[in-house]
């Protein structure tokens, strides 16, 4: 799935926050080796391009690509969504309100984030990894085989989601206040103050 190009490329593109970008290419090159178990960007090279089995050419790239992706910071000045893998299968999202369904429900849609910001906050509290995912083959190995949460480009997560994004259709012109209202008095005070600041 991974290429050796691919992985190279992704290795130099990388951005750490405990590699300075003041550094030298070749001594940021070293420390993202480094980083990644390696003894340095020469050994990283020498094992990608030496080794003999097809099978475990794969697995090794695909264990690096992983490891890249759970590390790196995602780019920055740029948008992204945070997605999560479900246990019981689908995905969740961090997202932002745009109205009530029929039955009383609120739509929620992804919300654009700082990817960049998120991704360092999430390490530092969750003890599962966090993906900065850019690229298809990325997204599809985190969502078939790393799970967890990822941060994503928009764009990438509406052309493998498309249903988290299309939900305008769902928001009822006239939704059924006393129900909603219902609902959020179960729920409790804290939750009864929403409904007045929608």
């Amino acid at each position: 799935m991974f290429d050796f190009e691919c992985e190279a490329n992704a290795v130099r593109a990388m951005e750490l926050d405990s590699v300075p970008d003041d550094l030298s290419r070749c001594r940021q090159l070293e420390l993202k080796a480094k980083h990644l178990g390696y003894q340095n960007w020469n050994h990283l090279l020498d094992t990608l391009k030496n080794e003999p089995a097809k099978d475990r050419l794969q697995k090794s790239t695909m264990r690096l690509m992983q490891r890249i992706c759970q590390m790196r910071l995602p780019l920055r000045n740029k948008a992204y969504v945070q997605l999560t893998v479900l246990p019981g299968g689908g995905v969740g999202h961090y997202s932002y309100w745009i109205g009530w369904d029929k039955k009383g429900n609120e739509v929620r849609v992804p919300r654009p984030i700082d990817g960049r910001e998120q991704a360092r906050k999430l390490r530092k509290l969750q003890p599962s990894p966090v993906f900065a995912i850019e690229t298809e083959r990325e997204f599809i190995a985190w969502n078939h085989l790393w799970f967890s949460t990822a941060i994503v480009p928009p764009d990438l997560a509406r052309e493998f989601f498309p249903a988290l994004f299309n939900k305008k259709h769902l928001v009822a012109k006239n939704p059924p206040i006393d129900l909603i209202k219902a609902k959020y008095e179960a729920m409790g005070d804290i939750y009864a103050n929403n409904l007045e600041e929608n």
